[in-house]
Parts: structure tokens; sequence; C-alpha cells
């Protein structure tokens, strides 16, 4: 409810003959005060009142801080293991039983309702803003937007991300940023909903916009780029729909050109041990390993670098693997020659 619900409420006619009925009279916020003990003056005794009669304090209303911890940390493992809002119903009483003698578990509260109150309201906007305070410390950064159809609220979604190097973990890293929706998607009404989206980075900053590729995103982005061009003199990089698409096919035709078929070897060496039980334990018997090849993807060359490492790391056993089984003194089943 409201402060207008209430204060509506506090003036209805119902309201007042149950305090008449009940002979109560109004509450006061001194009423949840403890009295200070050994420093309270006359003066103060008596505006307290009655209320060091009273057993109600605000300690009563309010979460203990390690309980409130507790909370927070289940809502964030809520979110990190994709678990639903509805699946965290009847946990206090779950905790209660687990540990029966934990004051937290006894205090703990965070069903379905309350779970989604602390991300949405408490979390969420804690996150965001500590991604805005850290783009401002950054000279550029790739802003990245996509539109789809949300069933629940039945209009068109704008996810916005934003791209930018970790200065911590020295790496570059992709960030949810906002989501904002539309009824009508035209170039126009994509810009208009983009600038609110945006709200809190800083449209000179951006080096380069990724999106897909087709004829009305075009239209926005010439749209964006001429506003850029004309408030701030400066324009964004243009590589493209998709940035991340032209790097991928970038090292991909590097890799063609080195002539080192690397795509063959990764591609052949994960299909080699793919689903062959036999191979699998005599590669373990021969080698004495059981790390296998990771699977190559051969459209997304920025995400083979794991793939490209573990082939490194067990070249030794795959050679000695290959000759093994090209010996005469080969004990392996004939099937297993490469």
């Amino acid at each position: 409810m409201g402060e207008s619900a209430l204060t509506s409420h506090l003036k209805g006619k119902k309201h007042a003959d149950n305090c008449k009925a009940s002979g109560r009279q109004s509450t006061n916020i001194r009423d949840f005060m403890k009295p200070n003990q050994g420093k309270s003056t006359a003066g103060a005794e008596a505006a307290v009142g009655s209320s060091t009669t009273r057993s109600s304090t605000l300690e009563t209303f309010v979460t203990r801080e390690q309980t409130l911890k507790a909370e927070i940390l289940w809502s964030l493992k809520v979110i990190d293991s994709h678990y639903s809002y509805r699946s965290c119903a009847g946990n206090d009483k779950l905790f209660q039983e687990m540990f029966p003698d934990s004051q937290i578990a006894k205090e703990f509260t965070c069903g379905e309702k309350k779970c989604a109150y602390l991300v949405c309201f408490g979390l969420a906007p804690h996150f965001k803003q500590m991604l805005i305070d850290s783009m401002k410390e950054e000279e550029n950064y790739i802003i990245m937007f996509d539109e789809s159809l949300n069933a629940v609220t039945n209009s068109k979604q704008m996810d916005i991300h934003v791209r930018a190097w970790n200065r911590c973990s020295n790496q570059v890293e992709s960030r949810y940023y906002t989501s904002v929706f539309m009824g009508h998607g035209t170039a126009d009404d994509m810009l208009i909903h983009f600038h609110e989206g945006m709200q809190g980075l800083h449209l000179q900053k951006i080096f380069q916009v990724s999106m897909d590729g087709p004829n009305v995103n075009w239209k926005f982005y010439r749209t964006l780029c001429d506003e850029i061009k004309k408030d701030f003199a400066c324009q964004t990089f243009n590589i493209g729909s998709c940035g991340l698409h032209i790097l991928h096919g970038g090292f991909k035709d590097g890799a063609s050109a080195s002539g080192w078929q690397i795509e063959k070897l990764f591609s052949s060496l994960h299909w080699l041990f793919h689903d062959t039980p036999a191979r699998r334990e005599d590669f373990t018997k021969v080698t004495g390993s059981s790390v296998f090849p990771l699977q190559f993807c051969k459209h997304r060359w920025l995400e083979n670098l794991p793939v490209a490492e573990r082939v490194q790391s067990m070249w030794e056993n795959i050679l000695k693997y290959v000759e093994t089984s090209y010996s005469k003194e080969d004990t392996l089943p004939s099937d297993n020659v490469i």
C-alpha cells in the first residue's frame, strides 16, 4: 500500500470505529522506541509516556543484519543458478527444520515475493549503478542491442548490453545493462527507446554499435550516427552490423591463409574420441590420461581458445596414442587405427 492509501484508510469511518471499539488511540512513533536508560530526563520520560510499559519496539519490525545478509546471499544464489522465484516458497520452514539451533534460520523469510523484491528493487539497481560507475572511467565502449517479442508483456523488448575492457580482470567483458519495451518498431521509435535505455551512459563514448542486420536497424544506425556527429563532433566505428561476427570471420580467414589446417585438426581430434568408449579406454590405457579434446566450433573462432589450449596440453599424448596404434607391437583393437 502506498502513502495515499494508508492516509485514506486512516481517515475512514471503519478504521475510526475499530479504534474506538478496542479502546486504543492512534499509535505514535514514540510507542516503538525504547527509553534511553540512565540518560533520560523527566521531560523525555513524560514524552514517552506509556511506551515504557509496551513490549513492542522497532526491533520487532526490522530484519536483523545477519538475517538480511542470509536472504541477500540466497537471492544471489537464485539468480546465479537460474532458479525460479517460485522455488523459494517454503524455504523458511525448510531451513528451520535443517538448522533448528540457528536464530538466523528462525528469522529467515525469503519466499517468492520477497526474493523478487530483493532482486528487482535492491540488488539490480545496486549492480547497475556499479556498472555505470565503471563505465564512467572508460574512454569508449561498445553498445549491443537486440529486439524480440516478449510473450508475457505482448510487446517488443529491446535488450541493451555494453561491452568494454575490465581493468580488474584485464579482459573484455559483455554486461547486460537494461531492457526497454515498445509497440511500434520503426527506426524513429527505436531511437527514442534507445535513448531511454541509454540513461546513465554517454553517447559520445560509443565506439561501435553491434546489432542484427535488417534494414530498419541500419536506418536507426544512420540516424544515431548523424545525431552523435552533430551533437558531439565524433562518429562510431562501422565494421558491419555485428562486430563479433566480423572478428570471427577475420580469425577464420587468418587461419585459412596460414595453411596449417587448424580447423581440420581440431575438429578431427574431437570426433576421434566422441561417442567412442573403446578408443577413450585405449587412450587412457596407453597414455594414462583421461583428458580428451574439446569440441571445435567452426563459426565462433574467438571462443576456440580453450580448444586450442587443450590440444596443446595433450599433444604429446596424442602422438603417443597414434604411434602405438600404428606400431607392430600394437595390442589395441584393429578398429582403433586412425
